[in-house]
């Protein structure tokens, strides 16, 4: 298969996964309803707002290497989403990057506002850990359990957070190498260093290929 072949199937994946993640995460999230329906309104607009959905690619991606059931992989996958708009709402944050635009749309401070944004961002990174923690995630709450301190590790502030400063070397990496770990729902655990490096390293990488991108605009 030639280099514009693979492209093409790529991208057609991609678009496969991101609809059935959108999809998902739809039927997932809170209806707009009761007191909170501002909130709920503003968490269904930072994360229903389209974008490549790479996570959620690569979480499939690294189970279907391990026949993990797609329904497994595709509910973790949308808790990572939730986890990057999370990070996207709160960077976008005028203490943070000051940004009024996401995606061809106005960020959430400036569609809402400021307490709204914060809001948001809490929500949406409770409600991931509330995805994994279901039973309909997985029948064993072990790895149920092992998921959710992967994802708060790498999440964290040695993690993802850490990594919003730009005076740290960590970063988003922490969260792509998570993307990888294939315990998402297979009771082999023995396996977990394979896909965590492949994260690990995958990182990096996009970090480098993003910053040759910005040179060749310039």
């Amino acid at each position: 298969m030639d280099d514009g072949a693979d492209q093409a199937l790529l991208e057609q994946e991609l678009a496969t996964i991101a609809q059935s993640v959108e999809a998902l995460l739809e039927r997932l999230l809170p209806d707009v309803d009761g007191y909170e329906a501002q909130l709920l309104e503003a968490m269904r607009y930072a994360t229903l707002a389209g974008g490549k959905r790479l996570r959620p690619f690569l979480v499939l991606a690294s189970g279907s290497l391990f026949d993990v059931p797609t329904a497994r992989t595709t509910r973790v996958a949308c808790a990572l989403e939730c986890v990057h708009t999370y990070s996207l709402v709160h960077d976008d944050l005028p203490c943070m990057d000051d940004d009024d635009m996401r995606r061809g749309k106005p960020t959430i401070h400036k569609k809402f506002d400021e307490a709204t944004a914060v809001l948001v961002g809490d929500a949406l990174l409770t409600f991931a850990f509330e995805l994994i923690a279901d039973e309909a995630t997985h029948h064993d709450p072990l790895v149920r359990s092992d998921l959710v301190l992967a994802l708060a590790r790498e999440a964290g502030a040695q993690g993802m957070v850490g990594g919003a400063d730009d005076r740290y070397a960590v970063g988003e990496g922490n969260l792509r190498y998570w993307c990888c770990y294939p315990i998402a729902a297979n009771e082999d655990r023995g396996l977990d260093p394979l896909c965590g490096g492949c994260g690990c390293h995958y990182g990096p990488c996009y970090k480098i290929a993003k910053a040759c991108a910005a040179q060749l605009r310039a």
